[in-house]
């Protein structure tokens, strides 16, 4: 299909905008919805891209008069809103998101670029996932730079981690994009946020970036495992990391999972079928991490 022909069927939000009137990152100049050239044809997005636009400026205003534990109320409430904005935002957009990369190697009609210098003006982007979709989030760093100076210790603590997760990713495309060393590396830094913020808010969402990270480092993924399941072999350099790990953290709790895994490997990889040992391993893996994570 042609593109001049996908751009006829699918309803895209048009964009008629003055950049001089669009929200800067620092918040100044005059909002989004007070432009009188803002119109879109999507009146949904509009009325979303409005909410957002009030919603980060009335955030900033707030922000200015505030710090610490009420800082950190601050973000709570509107993270929250913020980002069931923008995830309302991806499912009205979805026809346009779901053909966005039609335009990677081909100039973009005028409508998509100006939905994406607005995007980019309230700071969100389109993030491709591996399975080639896209969605709509803020940019990598959008909290950590607006509450970095106001929040308290913890959420300041949270937010930079959150956001190195974000701009260096270990996966990307599907495939692991740093040495395995790099994983233990960050398991370690979420393990001392988690056990030196026992009464954290951000506790929980903390051991769910945990919980990702030592099951990829564990067995990594379908385009590159740990281990071969055909063989029951691990590969030569992921186990000599497993060792130096064990050998400098075995006291952590992520070196007490990570050894419990390489001595049920040792011990079973002979008395069973490949397929049995891949299955049992996995079983056995996943209980000791859950047991280990409920002393945290």
């Amino acid at each position: 299909m042609k593109l001049k022909h996908i751009i006829a069927i699918v309803p895209f939000v048009l964009f008629s905008c003055n950049n001089g009137n669009l929200l800067n990152d620092e918040g100044s100049g005059e909002s989004i919805s007070n432009s009188p050239n803002f119109e879109l044809q999507n009146k949904k997005s509009q009325e979303i891209i409005k909410q957002i636009d009030e919603k980060q400026h009335t955030l900033k205003t707030k922000l200015k008069k505030t710090k610490g534990k009420n800082a950190d109320n601050l973000y709570l409430e509107y993270s929250k809103l913020l980002n069931s904005l923008i995830k309302e935002l991806e499912t009205n957009e979805y026809n346009s998101l779901s053909i966005y990369n039609k335009w990677e190697n081909e100039i973009a009609p005028d409508s998509i670029q100006k939905k994406m210098e607005l995007y980019d003006k309230l700071q969100i982007k389109i993030i491709e996932n591996n399975d080639g979709s896209y969605n709509l989030k803020y940019r990598p760093g959008f909290y950590y730079d607006m509450f970095k100076y106001k929040a308290s210790k913890d959420l300041r603590e949270y937010l930079k981690l959150a956001t190195l997760q974000r701009k260096k990713p270990i996966v990307v495309d599907g495939l692991i994009n740093e040495d395995w060393s790099e994983i233990s590396n960050r398991l370690i830094i979420w393990e001392n946020f988690i056990k030196n913020n026992p009464n954290s808010a951000y506790k929980e969402d903390a051991k769910g970036k945990y919980l990702e990270l030592i099951q990829l480092y564990l067995f990594g993924n379908k385009n590159e495992r740990s281990y071969s399941i055909d063989t029951k072999k691990i590969e030569p350099l992921t186990e000599q990391e497993y060792m130096n790990f064990v050998k400098k953290y075995g006291k952590t709790t992520t070196g007490i999972i990570t050894k419990n895994f390489l001595d049920f490997f040792y011990t079973n990889d002979k008395n069973f079928s490949s397929e049995e040992f891949h299955k049992k391993i996995t079983e056995y893996t996943n209980q000791e991490i859950e047991k280990e994570m409920k002393k945290f």
